[in-house]
């Protein structure tokens, strides 16, 4: 009877439960709840004011408002939600926050109030708040007052793109401990806002894309010890100061940046500056878009870790010199495409480049491809179409080449043009002897090889046979005075004797002995 009891008590709550989470699933202005987990979701609901859900909102953690059209937050809109970690207020038309309108929020780490229309970020509204990250992007700010941001110790992410912001005061952040990710892309700064990054000790990555920066002067990343991706890309940048990617270290000493990433493409740079070539971890770097006329011998300095190389769509770039890739001992990729001057690439031009295994060369105007510019047999990847390359033997050599046994270049290859009168041929197609093209010689690299194997064959040889003549020598030298010494020691008695086990009896006497020894000694006289 009373387990009886039990089970029916145990049904009835089972299905009181299933009542409950059926009543709840949808609440307060037709938004959806989800109890178990603490979410609300009330996107997309035309809401203009946020929702009263009486006692549930202290139990509420996610909340979504996204695509509504709130136009205020006021200072006690959220003073119920206390334990709201995440709040979503981006698709909206917020034109103002009044002050303290999050301060009830003391557990909140993630705030989205991106594309709306807030023009100014006013004192008060983020102050003393526990938030990670914050996103402010897609909307009009035009200003940041002083003391705007204060006392965000745990802020690790601000997202500032596409707003209408032409500088950062000094005074508009605190110091900011955490701040790990800054993003502010899209707006009108007419410089590098260099104190507002002395504030940022953890800085990692910074994006100031698509603004209207001009140079970069002498510390301008002051203070950003850890600063290890930079985008740069679509500014008017023309000047860099030797040291503008250098910190004070104290001490009169300096200290460069630790970038690993640097994108500077589509900005005003006709060469690579010095501030550029001295970053010692410098691992990808994006130069495309530029205003190269042509690339220096030895443009890249001391960028020996440099892996990943962009320089394409230069609409100025006619050449490179001599030993232009030089010190890149770690290049593994290169992107050069789409430069319509660039003719040529010299014999020499990758000295030091026997890692590279991606080449992208195509849209260029490359007349010829030299076969000793580069290991082409490590290469995995090969982009070479879109070129005017000229019919020639100096071409014939691609279709014996380790190229056409890897996939990832083959079927360019098989795509790749040449001109010949006015004719358009497939390279892999030439016909060298139609082409009445030479013999092929040995590669200067392939003679030099073999002429070092066959210097060390010859010494080894030469050392064996001078050890053989010695150890003949020595034999010949150590038997003759072993002779002698056995005949002045053993002329009187016998040297040996050798028993018959048969007969019992000497088969060598002394005196026979000694006339064998003198007849040798006569016979090597």
């Amino acid at each position: 009877m009373i387990n009886l009891i039990a089970l029916i008590s145990i049904k009835f709550m089972l299905l009181q439960r299933l009542l409950a989470l059926g009543e709840n699933k949808t609440c307060v202005n037709n938004c959806t709840c989800d109890w178990e987990s603490n979410s609300v979701d009330c996107s997309s609901l035309k809401l203009n004011a946020i929702p009263d859900f009486g006692s549930s909102s202290a139990t509420i953690q996610f909340l979504d408002l996204s695509h509504n059209v709130i136009e205020t937050l006021q200072s006690e809109s959220f003073r119920k939600f206390t334990n709201l970690t995440s709040l979503h207020l981006e698709f909206n038309k917020i034109s103002e926050v009044e002050e303290g309108a999050f301060r009830h929020l003391t557990k909140l780490t993630d705030l989205r109030i991106n594309k709306n229309i807030l023009t100014v970020i006013k004192p008060g509204i983020f102050v003393n708040l526990k938030i990670e990250n914050l996103y402010l992007g897609d909307n009009k700010i035009e200003h940041i007052e002083s003391n705007a941001f204060t006392n965000l110790s745990n802020l690790e992410l601000i997202d500032l793109n596409n707003n209408f912001l032409s500088s950062i005061r000094e005074n508009s952040f605190s110091i900011l401990p955490s701040l790990k990710d800054f993003y502010i892309e899209n707006n009108r700064l007419s410089a590098v806002p260099t104190s507002f990054f002395s504030r940022t000790p953890r800085l990692d990555f910074l994006v100031m894309n698509n603004n209207s920066i001009s140079a970069i002067d002498k510390y301008a990343f002051k203070n950003c010890l850890k600063l290890k991706k930079l985008h740069l890309t679509g500014n008017t940048i023309k000047a860099i100061h030797p040291r503008g990617f250098s910190i004070p270290a104290g001490n009169l000493t300096v200290q460069t940046l630790n970038l690993v990433y640097l994108h500077m493409a589509n900005n005003t740079l006709e060469d690579v500056p010095a501030a550029i070539r001295s970053i010692p971890f410098l691992s990808y770097l994006d130069l495309s878009m530029n205003l190269f006329k042509f690339v220096r011998s030895s443009a890249f300095g001391s960028l020996y870790r440099l892996k990943s190389l962009h320089l394409s769509r230069i609409e100025n770039l006619e050449s490179i010199e001599s030993k232009g890739f030089a010190g890149l001992v770690a290049l593994t990729q290169l992107f050069m495409t789409s430069n319509r001057k660039l003719r040529d690439i010299p014999i020499d031009a990758f000295p030091d480049s026997y890692k590279l295994q991606t080449i992208f060369i195509e849209g260029n105007a490359l007349r010829t491809l030299h076969e000793r510019m580069l290991n082409w047999d490590n290469l995995k990847i090969l982009q070479i179409g879109q070129n005017n390359f000229s019919c020639s033997c100096d071409l014939i050599w691609i279709k014996t080449s380790k190229l056409l046994q890897k996939s990832g270049t083959r079927q360019t290859l098989e795509k790749a043009t040449c001109s010949l009168n006015r004719q358009t041929k497939y390279i892999l197609k030439l016909n060298a002897v139609e082409m009445k093209c030479p013999i092929k010689q040995t590669s200067h690299n392939d003679a030099k090889s073999r002429l070092i194997t066959g210097l060390i064959a010859a010494s080894i040889a030469s050392c064996a046979l001078i050890v053989c003549l010695v150890l003949i020598s020595c034999r010949r030298n150590v038997y003759s005075k072993y002779i002698q010494f056995k005949y002045h020691r053993h002329r009187d008695e016998a040297l040996f004797t050798v028993e018959d086990p048969k007969s019992k009896t000497k088969m060598f006497s002394n005196k026979s002995l000694i006339r064998n020894e003198r007849s040798r000694e006569e016979t090597l006289m």
